[in-house]
């Protein structure tokens, strides 16, 4: 009885262990080396600033992404270009947080979340295994949800990863109208471009 024991309890780890090897490798963010860099184009110009990463994950499976997804902290939204001293930091900084912009008061999160992922290339780079795939996924800013694909570069460390993506969005389909040729006429040189850019940089470990 004790031997049918023992080996019922062995077979549930192995069962276990498999089930966990079919799925894959989880890395999960670290919120103080992550990062999203963004650039915003008008007429004049353009502004360029970070906003915090909360927490994401990655789950390799060999050479397969088979989920991925980050989510952002939006009352972090700073903007870089501007000294400290400058007037206008404030002002530019809380009217991003604005209804005009993203509403951070309402919405204090945007989010990614992945639903698949082609591998385009996997090569070692310096020793490093490197990953670059082209993903379909959910984008959240504002409470609305769009699809969005972008590539993808994963290198893989072992028991850490780092993630790097660049992102176009276009603000018009999150409701941020502000400055916008598309719903505004006479803005000259006041107008704001509709696409802004987004690039991620996520540090990883299991």
């Amino acid at each position: 009885m004790k031997n049918l024991l023992s080996l019922i309890v062995v077979c549930a780890i192995l069962f276990a262990t498999s089930i966990n090897s079919f799925a894959g490798n989880t890395f999960n963010a670290n919120s103080s080396t992550s990062k999203v860099e963004w650039v915003a184009k008008k007429v004049v110009g353009e502004h360029n600033g970070i906003v915090n990463v909360k927490d994401g994950s990655i789950t390799l499976d060999g050479n397969n992404l088979t989920a991925a997804s980050f989510n952002v902290d939006m009352t972090s939204i700073q903007v870089l270009d501007l000294k400290s001293d400058n007037e206008g930091l404030g002002k530019l900084t809380g009217h991003l947080k604005s209804d005009d912009f993203f509403s951070v008061e309402k919405h204090n999160t945007a989010n990614f979340k992945m639903k698949s992922a082609k591998l385009k290339s996997n090569k070692m780079e310096s020793g490093t295994k490197v990953l670059r795939y082209t993903v379909n996924g959910d984008l959240t800013i504002k409470g609305i949800t769009k699809p969005t694909t972008f590539d993808v570069q994963v290198k893989d460390l072992g028991d850490k990863a780092e993630v790097y993506a660049f992102i176009k969005v276009d603000r018009t389909n999150y409701e941020i109208k502000y400055g916008s040729k598309n719903f505004f006429e006479g803005l000259g040189d006041k107008a704001i471009d509709n696409e802004f850019t987004l690039n991620v940089s996520l540090q990883l470990a299991k």
